[in-house]
């Protein structure tokens, strides 16, 4: 590969670097992603509501009754996930690590070259 091809495809990467790495710093968790597991936690913490001879779940409850605040509460409790674990933010975060790797490939085959 000619040196001037090397330079723009070095450029190219760079650029695409920072986009992945722009999108990765403005990642935020998805409330509709995480329902299942707040209806688990607040089921878990609540238990069942009996009413008469009938059982509720919580989550259930507050879904049907009061769905501001449940999804109040779901927004307060994903504050308190770590997006890290999160299966989107670790794609994203592995597609950074390969743009990275083939920058590095691309710069050693650069420094090549000119030697």
């Amino acid at each position: 590969m000619k040196r001037k091809e090397l330079e723009q495809k070095i450029e190219e990467a760079k650029a695409a670097i920072k986009e992945k790495s722009q999108e990765i710093e403005n990642f935020e968790l998805d409330p509709d992603d995480y329902e299942k597991q707040y209806d688990e936690f607040l089921d878990e913490m609540t238990g069942e509501v009996k009413i008469g001879s009938l059982t509720f779940d919580a989550s259930r409850i507050l879904k049907e009754l009061d769905p501001t605040a449940y999804r109040c509460g779901l927004n307060d409790w994903l504050g308190g996930e770590d997006k890290t674990e999160d299966r989107k933010y670790r794609d994203m975060a592995e597609e950074l690590e390969e743009l990275e790797n083939q920058l590095a490939d691309l710069e050693a085959e650069l420094d090549a070259i000119e030697d």
